[in-house]
């Protein structure tokens, strides 16, 4: 029975992964969200497919002792083991071009929040949990990244928005690469892992996009071609994003590990 655990699980990506983790009832599924009352995909999800091997466990990413709380109960219930652990949680700003900063002051502030949410928080929330995918069969530690992290690709697009996000989530990679490096000999498995450029508009949450983050979406999509000719510029959906994602970790092997890679498995095409 492979245990499976999602730290950001109330809404796109992250319920996906619930989703499709679950229709195979052998799986035992961890849903760890910050509010679980608040979060109304997930309970109407849960309501509607009645599905008895996924757990809502409470876990505010921005909290280490919530963070080691989720794990203590997830410990319980599994044994002391967990064979794979997915990062998932969403925060932080995502910051402007680097040259349009008034001020320093600005620029740290948002740079420090990114800092925050995308490598300090995933770093935590890994070192919490390794010790039960240490005692797993599966032993995977998976983060949730971005290809506007990676350097080449950025070269190619010229992309130079939301900066604190990307340089954040690059910083976030090269930690998993460490990590990595640090538990090889212990035949555990980590990866940060892109979704593509996905659209989960349908569990947004807030108001919808102005016209101006409209205006900034089509302006980053038309980088993106740049980079990958091949991009229709249409966004994926989330089903087909997990599905591709969860092709990935059943194929990766401890070779992978450290590595940023795609949904499609790749280390040079994100979209």
């Amino acid at each position: 029975m492979p245990s499976y655990a999602i730290f950001g699980a109330s809404r796109g990506i992250g319920l996906e992964l619930v989703k499709q983790l679950s229709d195979e009832s052998s799986n035992t599924v961890f849903a760890i969200v910050r509010n679980p009352d608040g979060s109304t995909h997930l309970k109407a999800f849960l309501e509607s497919s009645q599905r008895t091997n996924v757990h809502v466990i409470t876990g505010d990413a921005d909290s280490l002792p919530s963070i080691e709380d989720a794990a203590k109960v997830i410990s319980m219930k599994t044994g002391g083991a967990l064979d794979v652990f997915f990062y998932n949680a969403l925060g932080g700003p995502v910051g402007n071009p680097i040259l349009t900063y008034t001020s320093p002051e600005a620029l740290k502030a948002d740079f420090d929040g990114a800092f925050e949410a995308n490598l300090y928080a995933p770093l935590h929330a890994a070192r919490v949990f390794l010790p039960l995918v240490r005692k797993s069969n599966l032993k995977q530690l998976v983060a949730m990244s971005t290809g506007l992290a990676d350097i080449a690709s950025t070269v190619k697009s010229e992309f130079e928005g939301i900066p604190a996000y990307c340089i954040s989530k690059a910083a976030l990679s090269m930690a998993w690469a460490k990590l990595a490096a640090e538990v090889k000999e212990e035949r555990v498995t980590c990866l940060t892992i892109s979704p593509g450029l996905v659209d989960t508009s349908a569990t947004r949450t807030g108001p919808p996009p102005t016209a101006e983050e409209m205006a900034g979406f089509g302006a980053m999509v038309k980088k993106f071609h740049k980079a990958e000719p091949q991009f229709t510029g249409m966004p994926i959906s989330p089903e087909e994003s997990v599905n591709a994602i969860l092709t990935v970790l059943s194929n990766a092997t401890l070779a992978d590990s450290g590595k940023l890679l795609s949904h499609h498995g790749s280390t040079t095409q994100w979209l």
